[in-house]
This record gives C-alpha cells, structure tokens and sequence, in this order.
C-alpha cells in the first residue's frame, strides 16, 4: 500500500513538474520576443537620430564652406549671408522633420489613419523667417549695386 502511494506521489510530483517547466519556457519564449523587439526599436531610432547627427554636421560643414569667402564684413557679404543663411533654415527643417515623419512612421500607432500631421504655425514661420532672410539678404545686395 505504502509503494503504490510512492508511487502516485511521484507520478504527481512528475506532472506538476512538468507543468511548472512548460509555464516557465512560456514565458521564457515572451521575454525573447519582447526582448527582441526592443532591441529592434533601439537600433532603429539610434540609427535614425545618427542620419540627423550626419546631416547635421555635414550641414554645419557645407556653411562653413560658403562662408569661407566672406572676408569682411560688409553690407554685401552679410547680404550673401542672409541669403544663405535663409536657404540653411529650410534645407534643415526639411532634412529633420522628414527623419521625424519616419520616426513616426516606423513607431507611431498602428492604426491606418495614424498620419504625421505637421503644425501649420511652426511651418509657416520658419518659412516666412527663411523668406524674410533671403529678402533681406537680396535687399542688402541690391543696396551695394
């Protein structure tokens, strides 16, 4: 009598065992997953801020070209640089609002109609900034003719 509890006893042993060890490679399995993905979502957007790092200093190096010829500063050479400088400012927000509509795109909801809606106020005003530095800027060269 005392075997065939040993028994049974074992047997019950086995299957919660066996229970506890499926649970844990369940969950083993989820973490991986979950793991996984997080890292996925890392690289992506340490590689997206790295393309605006780029973009960024390769910008920065481009001014610094075009401003290498501006010797003294007179009314034509800060003319040029409005000009420059109005063109720089839409070239970037271009460049970065773009890389964040990716941002967006790549990690945004999941719904359908989840789109990047841009703020009409902050466009326009770096647009007119922009377009007020290049005016300027012709202004100033039109003065020196």
């Amino acid at each position: 009598m005392r075997f065939e509890r040993h028994i049974q006893l074992s047997c019950y042993q086995r299957d919660y065992i066996l229970s506890q060890t499926s649970d844990a490679e369940q969950i083993a399995k989820n973490a991986k997953r979950k793991v996984g993905h997080i890292y996925s979502e890392f690289v992506g957007i340490l590689a997206i801020f790295t393309a605006m790092s780029f973009a960024m200093m390769g910008s920065v190096q481009v001014l610094g070209n075009l401003f290498h010829d501006v010797k003294l500063w007179g009314i034509a050479s800060i003319g040029y640089a409005l000009i420059i400088g109005g063109i720089y400012v839409n070239i970037m927000y271009i460049i970065i609002m773009t890389l964040l509509v990716g941002i967006k795109k790549l990690y945004g909801n999941d719904e359908k109609d989840a789109k990047y809606k841009f703020t009409t106020g902050i466009v326009t005003l770096v647009i007119s900034v922009s377009m007020l530095m290049i005016i300027a800027g012709l202004a100033f060269l039109k003065i020196m003719k």
